[in-house]
């Protein structure tokens, strides 16, 4: 692979590393020159599930320089406690004597923050289950931010900085808080697609499309 122009051995590099993060791992064991080479490329592509995966990736994230957290496209799931019987029992092995699983939630969801906030200098598209609405989980600014879907009650910022580039907003949810279309307008530019996923169509469009038809097109 030396032998090849180094323009391309980086294009190799970057076109293997789009899986979950998988093939990042396993290219920094190949050898010291492959490693260096992919370094920049390793975290582009994430996708982890549950509190102790999103716990081991905010561990190794904390560990890389900020230059090399260069993550293009993001799948994070924080299911519910109690969902997976391995991330409840490790859970509560860490919590401190007398810790809760309120408190397990709470680390959970200031993990998650922290892995967008390492993100969003450089996400491109991020998918977000968490099923407890969590005020503030999405309070960063995310300028090459093209594709967001959100799963589970979600309260989007406020903030017209959001996601400037936002693209495409999928609402992937068979019900989302009342107060959910107000707060797609300061999201939303003129350009952007909304997608309502598995909300029921009639509810949809009696219940948001005047709140949105000013600010976003609806995909017929």
């Amino acid at each position: 692979m030396q032998e090849l122009p180094s323009e391309l051995q980086l294009k190799v590099c970057s076109m293997a590393c789009l899986d979950h993060g998988e093939t990042g791992s396993s290219l920094s064991a190949v050898s010291k020159h492959v490693r260096q080479l992919s370094a920049k490329y390793r975290y582009q592509s994430i996708a982890v599930s549950g509190s102790i995966e999103i716990q081991h990736l905010l561990d190794t994230l904390c560990a890389v320089p900020a230059h090399l957290r260069r993550i293009r496209f993001l799948f994070l799931n924080g299911y519910p406690l109690g969902h997976d019987k391995r991330d409840q029992v490790i859970g509560r092995r860490r919590l401190p004597h007398g810790g809760t699983s309120e408190q397990m939630a709470l680390d959970l969801d200031r993990n998650m923050s922290q892995i967008l906030l390492f993100s969003s200098p450089t996400v491109e598209i991020i998918s977000l289950a968490r099923f407890e609405d969590v005020p503030g989980l999405l309070d960063h600014e995310f300028p090459a931010l093209v594709h967001l879907t959100v799963k589970g009650p979600r309260t989007l910022p406020s903030s017209s900085s959001f996601a400037p580039a936002l693209h495409t907003l999928h609402i992937a949810a068979a019900s989302l808080p009342h107060e959910f279309p107000s707060t797609i307008i300061p999201v939303c530019p003129p350009s952007a697609s909304l997608n309502s996923g598995h909300y029921p169509l009639t509810a949809f469009i009696s219940t948001y499309l005047p709140f949105c038809m000013s600010c976003v097109s609806v995909p017929t």
